[in-house]
């Protein structure tokens, strides 16, 4: 797969961050969810697993003290349709070391 370096990845590290954050500080399982954007251009968003039994949209804010990671409710890109694949963090960090061409780096 080659990535255009034109296309921001910033929803790559934002969704991973707020997994972490999330599973770490709340102990939920967490997943990220993949939806398109356009033909060519995928988003990428972590969900958790509420205690009601429902996944739910995680997005991160500056709390004062340090980044935090907090149930938002939706998905956080206009343009993101449903989505059509849920990947375990592992599994998606993984994935985009080697679309983004980090193995050496990370």
């Amino acid at each position: 797969m080659n990535l255009q370096q034109n296309i921001p990845t910033w929803c790559v590290p934002s969704s991973v961050l707020c997994a972490l954050i999330y599973a770490i500080k709340e102990k939920r399982p967490v997943r990220i969810a993949i939806s398109k954007i356009d033909e060519h251009t995928d988003h990428a968003q972590a969900q958790v697993f509420d205690e009601s039994g429902e996944w739910q949209w995680l997005s991160e804010r500056w709390n004062g003290e340090c980044m935090e990671a907090f149930i938002l409710g939706r998905q956080n890109h206009p343009d993101a349709g449903d989505p059509y694949r849920y990947v375990r963090v592992l599994d998606f960090m993984q994935e985009q070391i080697q679309v983004l061409g980090l193995e050496n780096l990370v």
